[in-house]
């Protein structure tokens, strides 16, 4: 995954006002944010010929407000996030949602969504 297909995704999140962090959030949250608390690499067979790879980003969505916060964020980044983009340095990036859920976290008052990210990429040589 490449640094410009991240700065994509900040952009994007962005676009669509979601409070958005890579890594972790610093400092005091808003009342409700997101964050890619990982990623994961897919293993592609015919990476070498056509220049493909494939992450999956896992975004959290929290909150200590009502859930439905976190519904309607879930909806504008599925809505937002199913799309294809040419970047910057000329690659092509098709980035696509799967597998929304609620997610517990021990806490009665924190609220969490689960989204993943797949981001498929075609570097240009």
């Amino acid at each position: 995954m490449s640094v410009i297909a991240l700065n994509y995704v900040n952009q994007m999140m962005q676009e669509i006002e979601v409070p958005y962090r890579f890594g972790r959030w610093e400092g005091t949250p808003p009342e409700w944010y997101c964050v890619c608390e990982s990623y994961t690499e897919i293993p592609l067979p015919n990476k070498e010929e056509d220049g493909r790879h494939e992450t999956t980003l896992y975004l959290r969505l929290y909150t200590r407000k009502s859930p439905i916060v976190l519904e309607e964020a879930k909806e504008k980044i599925e809505k937002h996030f199913n799309k294809t983009a040419i970047l910057e340095n000329g690659s092509g990036l098709a980035v696509t949602t799967e597998n929304p859920m609620y997610i517990k976290t021990g806490d009665n008052t924190l609220h969490s969504y689960k989204i993943n990210l797949i981001l498929q990429e075609w570097k240009v040589n």
